[in-house]
């Protein structure tokens, strides 16, 4: 928000500048796009906010039949893959963002499971807590 606010900031203090050179002409088409600016904003932040969060609720239906899994074989699946063949049940490849999940066995007796986010953020599901970090 603060690096928007800064942008704006300068666009203005440029506008100002341009304006007494050229006058109303450039100041339209600057205030048509911080208007555009300020609409895709509103627009994407909603939207992107929901992508993140119905991908973390999504990748429960990969989760609850891992641990499945684990209760009728003693040990994880070594691919998602297997873990649908096996169970028969189709689990998501893809987030709401378009991203892959991603899944990895770890120490032979727990698995990882990720997914890359925006702005190159990752998601990991933490097992022992049972909720994702995000870390960049």
């Amino acid at each position: 928000m603060i690096r928007l606010l800064v942008i704006l900031i300068i666009g203005f203090v440029i506008a100002k500048l341009l304006d007494k050179k050229f006058g109303w002409q450039l100041k339209k088409y600057f205030l048509i796009s911080i208007i555009q600016l300020f609409i895709i904003w509103a627009i994407s932040n909603p939207i992107r906010t929901w992508q993140i969060n119905s991908s973390l609720e999504k990748a429960q239906l990969i989760i609850k039949p891992l641990e499945s899994y684990k209760q009728q074989f003693g040990l994880y699946p070594t691919t998602l893959t297997e873990l649908e063949k096996t169970l028969n049940k189709n689990v998501p490849t893809r987030t709401n963002i378009g991203t892959l999940y991603q899944y990895k066995i770890v120490k032979e007796q727990d698995y990882r499971l990720w997914f890359q986010s925006y702005y190159g953020y990752a998601a990991y599901y933490n097992k022992e807590k049972g909720d994702w970090i995000i870390t960049d």
